[in-house]
């Protein structure tokens, strides 16, 4: 089943590739599916257009010292001049630690230099003025940086689009990408950091983000690349509809390039649905509301349990 972030109206069916089972290797009871799917979307004309919104929130705590050339990078790689000068996409470029900056925006297209010389300038910001600093984790500065930017980047959107004389309605799609190699440490008990309380703390401050997206009705998809095994897992799936974990510093530019570049190419989803099931299986994880889709083809895996 098709489900556009973007809230657009799609007609599309989905043609599955193949679907595998295969046993888990120590428990013969649990089988993996792995499903692939060409998903086939044709906008329908009554669609409108839509205004998107990018926020990238880069970790730059002490332990991202090795590998943030990677990061930067696998950015710039992915931010062509094309979708930089884009009238209908507008990008906010944060990075945080114990405390957030917004390293650079760029809002519908309009630069004050070239796009070229825009994201050559980006590069230079984040391997210089934003490498990272020895500082601790804290989730909180970087939700609140973001939701200020994109207040600020809307209104600017809207004094633009005023001076124009523009009456037509848009909507607004906030796509977010979270990279992170670390756990939240906001919450520090003497000498060590409250791990429990920390990670309240990071998840109350995605909500109340989240909620300020949800109250002005902005579709919005939240992607998180999560670096390491430093990370904290549930934490991180929390905060996401796509959630990849990266393992090794040697993947880390390809993955991460991947991520970025499934989220510009339009952030599209869908959801899935098991029926049928004989009696005697069951599914041994719920299956996500949402599930981003890679250039319209979805890759997933789903465990079933033989009772």
């Amino acid at each position: 089943n098709n489900n556009n972030n973007n809230n657009e109206q799609y007609d599309g069916d989905s043609n599955i590739m193949y679907s595998k089972l295969d046993y888990h290797s120590s428990d013969p009871t649990l089988l993996r599916c792995s499903i692939s799917a060409q998903v086939n979307l044709s906008l329908s004309a009554s669609s409108n257009e839509s205004q998107k919104i990018f926020v990238i929130l880069l970790d730059r705590s002490g332990s991202m010292s090795d590998d943030w050339s990677k990061v930067v990078s696998s950015l710039t790689s992915v931010l062509t001049p094309d979708l930089i000068s884009n009238p209908l996409m507008s990008f906010i470029i944060i990075v945080f630690a114990s405390k957030a900056n917004v390293v650079s925006t760029s809002i519908c297209g309009m630069l004050q230099t070239t796009p070229e010389k825009f994201l050559e300038n980006l590069s230079s910001l984040l391997l210089k003025d934003h490498a990272p600093t020895n500082q601790i984790t804290v989730f909180k500065s970087a939700f609140q940086r973001a939701e200020e930017q994109i207040r600020d980047v809307l209104q600017k959107i809207q004094n633009i689009r005023s001076s124009s004389s523009s009456r037509v309605t848009i909507k607004k799609i906030i796509n977010v990408l979270l990279f992170t190699d670390g756990k939240d440490t906001s919450v520090w008990n003497g000498k060590e950091s409250d791990e429990k309380k920390s990670e309240e703390s990071a998840r109350l401050s995605f909500d109340l983000f989240k909620k300020y997206l949800l109250d002005n009705q902005y579709e919005h998809f939240f992607y998180v690349a999560a670096y390491t095994d430093s990370h904290n897992p549930s934490q991180c799936q929390y905060f996401s509809d796509a959630y990849k974990y990266i393992d090794r510093p040697i993947t880390l530019t390809e993955h991460l390039s991947k991520l970025l570049g499934q989220m510009m190419a339009g952030g599209d989803n869908c959801y899935l649905t098991v029926q049928n099931l004989p009696f005697d299986m069951q599914l041994e994880e719920s299956i996500p509301t949402k599930l981003s889709l890679d250039f319209n083809r979805l890759e997933y895996h789903i465990w079933i349990r033989n009772k």
